[in-house]
């Protein structure tokens, strides 16, 4: 079915070349800016409306499978572990109570442990306007009073 297709260098995409920016984060344009991954623009999108013609509704999670596994087969080792970090990021970001068990188990607990310390994280300066603002706490102790005029 799509072997005529495949044929003309066929490569799957769902951006919208006009759009694009808008629809990656930055810091995933860096990383396709460095790479000679294909760009948008490189894509026939007359035919990519073919392609998503011609495949049933159903049948999408297969070719979002083999098409992810295709594309991660072809890049750079590089690239992967970038695109991998930028990823655990931004999941980690939205769900931090998760990192800490996740190191505990994929590193271990005695390695997570040595990791963590190793960041000395005691001097890390705190954020000038965090430090303000314990400073305002600490010195404005005083009940509040209502001034009577």
């Amino acid at each position: 079915m799509f072997k005529p297709l495949h044929q003309r260098g066929l490569f799957l995409m769902k951006l919208n070349p006009e759009t694009m920016e808008d629809q990656l984060p930055e810091a995933y344009q860096e990383v396709l800016n460095q790479e000679k991954i294909p760009q948008p623009a490189e894509v026939d999108m007359d035919l990519v409306l073919k392609v998503y013609d011609m495949v049933p509704r159903h049948t999408w999670p297969a070719v979002l499978e083999a098409a992810v596994a295709n594309i991660v087969d072809e890049l750079p080792m590089e690239t992967m572990f970038r695109m991998c970090e930028l990823y655990l990021i931004d999941y980690y970001l939205q769900n931090p109570m998760e990192i800490i068990p996740d190191m505990f188990r994929i590193k271990g607990e005695e390695s997570t442990l040595y990791i963590l310390d190793s960041l000395q994280l005691d001097k890390i300066p705190v954020p000038k306007e965090k430090r303000e603002a314990e400073e305002q706490q600490r010195t404005d102790n005083s009940p509040c009073s209502i001034d009577p005029d």
